[in-house]
């Protein structure tokens, strides 16, 4: 959905956690897109939620 330009946000929960592995959130891509922070928000526990978009390529 990334690569066709169909995603308008993305937001990542941060949580303080070490689990020691697991499964990439994203899966190796052909090229970067560039993103743009939009707003983080910090949880009362400690999480921090942090909101992007696809950003513009002038």
């Amino acid at each position: 959905m990334l690569k066709e330009g169909l995603v308008d946000e993305i937001r990542l929960c941060i949580v303080p956690v070490v689990l020691g592995g697991g499964n990439p959130i994203f899966k190796p891509a052909d090229k970067q897109l560039p993103m743009k922070l939009l707003d983080v928000t910090k949880t009362a526990k400690g999480a921090v939620i942090l909101r992007y978009e696809p950003a513009t390529i002038a």
